[in-house]
């Protein structure tokens, strides 16, 4: 009887002091949410005359979670959308299977504010910052 007991009383024990477990941390959740985003947009034709157009808005978009364990999307625009591996650290890198982008790179200055450029082919160059909602 008091062996029983004293199972019960080490298996108390056990239960009340052993630290729960702990669920996997998704570190991409710090940097998902609503944002508010500027961009710089300069779009240039190739040719004889080269002729710029250079135009700024802002969009409220959002970051979400990309399919792949290390990926985001970040919606900064009304049409458009760019997928990114982001870092632990907040840098952000053009994924390899990712559309027509040619170049992409930027990163989380903090959990709040992302910076990117995006360069896209027809000579579109897209400077962009974004701020939590």
């Amino acid at each position: 009887m008091a062996t029983n007991c004293l199972k019960i009383v080490f298996i108390f024990i056990l239960i009340v002091f052993t630290p729960g477990c702990q669920k996997n941390i998704d570190y991409r959740d710090r940097y998902t949410g609503n944002f508010t985003f500027s961009i710089n947009e300069d779009t240039g034709y190739p040719g004889g005359d080269s002729v710029h157009y250079d135009t700024a808005f802002n969009y409220a978009g959002m970051i979400t979670k990309g399919t792949d364990a290390k990926q985001i999307k970040i919606y900064y625009t009304q049409n458009g959308w760019a997928e990114a591996i982001i870092g632990e650290d907040g840098t952000l890198s053009k994924p390899t299977s990712s559309g027509l982008g040619l170049g992409f790179s930027g990163k989380f200055e903090t959990n709040d504010k992302i910076t990117f450029i995006y360069v896209m082919p027809f000579a579109k160059y897209q400077n962009v910052i974004g701020m939590r909602r």
